[in-house]
């Protein structure tokens, strides 16, 4: 195959097209090197997701917390919030806070020996609450 055989070929013409040149050099300036580039677009696409999920992650915690807000009202689910939450306890009372792996042989203990210690006498093991008189 001389040259003018490949020149003449259809594919080297459409190729060689000065207008094709311009624009495959377009596409190639619009998707790599420019401002507004695809590959900034996809980054900020990644981007948006991202705070689309935080976005949506708050919107649950303040749903949450304001269930939580509504229920703190009653004065009850207050004192069972605060001592659950914070440890507080009243002026006449101790609390004996007891750790999870310290008890867990004793629990494992009473269950085996008891076989149907129920769930309240579980419970128990994990806080205790005395009254002073």
């Amino acid at each position: 195959m001389t040259f003018k055989q490949f020149r003449n070929n259809k594919i080297v013409k459409i190729i060689t097209n000065k207008y094709f040149i311009v624009l495959a050099v377009f596409f190639i300036w619009m998707l790599f090197f420019d401002e507004n580039s695809f590959l900034n677009h996809h980054e900020l696409n990644k981007e948006i997701d991202k705070l689309e999920d935080a976005n949506e992650y708050y919107q649950n915690q303040i749903e949450t917390d304001g269930k939580i807000i509504e229920n703190l009202k009653n004065p009850d689910s207050l004192e069972k919030y605060a001592r659950e939450e914070y440890k507080m306890k009243k002026k006449d009372e101790d609390i004996y806070l007891i750790e999870y792996d310290s008890v867990k042989e004793w629990i494992i203990k009473e269950v085996t020996k008891n076989k149907k210690a129920d769930f309240k006498y579980l419970k128990s093991a994990f806080c205790f609450i005395f009254y002073h008189n």
